[in-house]
């Protein structure tokens, strides 16, 4: 469907020759959208924080050696979100495994190894401020380093 509005061609970007008319419009649709916010109880506004895990895995003098790396989140709440990135590469040859405290859920069990990809998996796992959250990175990789991150969301509550 075409645009029945007057536009100014600069570039690539079209300019609407009234632009204090579009202007209004927006500010009047901004004013209707806060009020029906305000309507259904308001915008509640929770801290989110992100805790990143990041290292470069050696190529491991024996099978199954691997790091742990323990943070502690700022924020009582919930894990919602787990952003995994392993390179081009890791072949399945890389292992993650992520917990909080002494449960591991990320995954359950096991550890998850895949290759060339960035997956992110939602959660609703409650953490309490100050208490660890851990990654566990094993490179079974007999050739090659991997440069492996994680990021961890927390939302509280």
């Amino acid at each position: 469907m075409q645009d029945s509005r007057e536009f100014s061609q600069v570039g690539r970007t079209p300019i609407p020759l009234n632009i204090e008319a579009e202007i209004r419009n927006l500010k009047t649709s901004l004013v209707t959208l806060s009020n029906r916010v305000n309507q259904l109880g308001g915008a509640s506004m929770k801290r989110r924080e992100q805790i990143a895990f990041a290292r470069l895995l050696a190529i491991p003098p024996a099978v199954g050696s691997g790091v742990r790396i323990t943070e502690l989140p700022t924020i009582t709440g919930f894990i919602k979100e787990v952003t995994i990135h392993w390179p081009a590469g890791c072949n399945a040859l890389v292992d993650v495994a992520i917990g909080y405290l002494t449960n591991q859920f990320c995954p359950r069990e096991r550890f998850l190894a895949l290759n060339d990809t960035t997956p992110t998996y939602y959660f609703n796992e409650p953490v309490t401020k100050d208490n660890p959250i851990w990654v566990i990175m094993q490179n079974r990789d007999g050739g090659f380093v991997h440069n492996i991150t994680v990021s961890v969301i927390v939302e509280e509550y």
